[in-house]
C-alpha cells in the first residue's frame, strides 16, 4: 500500500552501481524520473569501493526531488526499482556485485545514511544541484 501525504516533501537519493554501471544509473535516472517531482540530477561520479573486496568501480549520482509519498513507500519503491535491475538481497555476492543501490539519504527534514553525507561525491554533488537549483530554499541541504 502507497501512503500519500498531503504535502510535498524534498528527498536527496544516492545512486550507485558497480555492474554495467553506465546501463543501470540510466536505469535508475529514467525510474526516477517517473517517481519524483521536480528531480535534479548531479554530475555522474567514478568512485573506488568503499569497504568491497574485489569489486568493480562504482558510478554514482544524486537526485534531487520532491515526494507526496510517504518515507516507508519511498523506500520500499526505491527497493523494487534495485530488484528489477537485479540487485539480490541474499547470496555470496550481494555485497560485491551490485548492479543497483539506491540510498534514501534525505526526507524532509531528516537526514539518514549519516556516514555517506562525509562522501567526497556526495558533498560536491550536493553542492552543484544547489547551484542548479537556487531558486528553491536549500538550507535543509547544510
Amino acid at each position: 500500500m502507497i501512503l500519500i501525504m498531503k504535502t510535498r516533501t524534498k528527498v536527496i537519493i544516492a545512486i550507485g552501481s558497480n555492474r554495467n554501471q553506465e546501463e543501470n544509473v540510466l536505469k535508475a535516472h529514467e525510474h526516477l524520473s517517473c517517481m519524483f517531482r521536480n528531480s535534479l540530477f548531479g554530475p555522474r561520479m567514478w568512485t573506488e569501493p568503499i569497504g568491497l573486496e574485489n569489486s568493480d568501480k562504482f558510478l554514482n549520482q544524486v537526485m534531487l526531488g520532491e515526494t507526496i509519498c510517504s518515507k516507508k513507500s519511498v523506500l520500499a519503491a526505491l527497493r523494487s526499482v534495485e530488484q528489477r535491475c537485479g540487485r539480490r538481497i541474499r547470496g555470496p555476492y550481494r555485497k560485491v556485485d551490485v548492479p543497483l543501490d539506491l540510498d534514501l539519504l534525505l526526507y524532509g527534514d531528516e537526514k539518514l545514511h549519516e556516514s555517506e553525507w562525509e562522501r567526497d561525491y556526495i558533498q560536491s554533488s550536493i553542492s552543484y544541484l544547489e547551484e542548479k537549483d537556487a531558486k528553491r530554499d536549500r538550507k535543509y541541504l547544510r
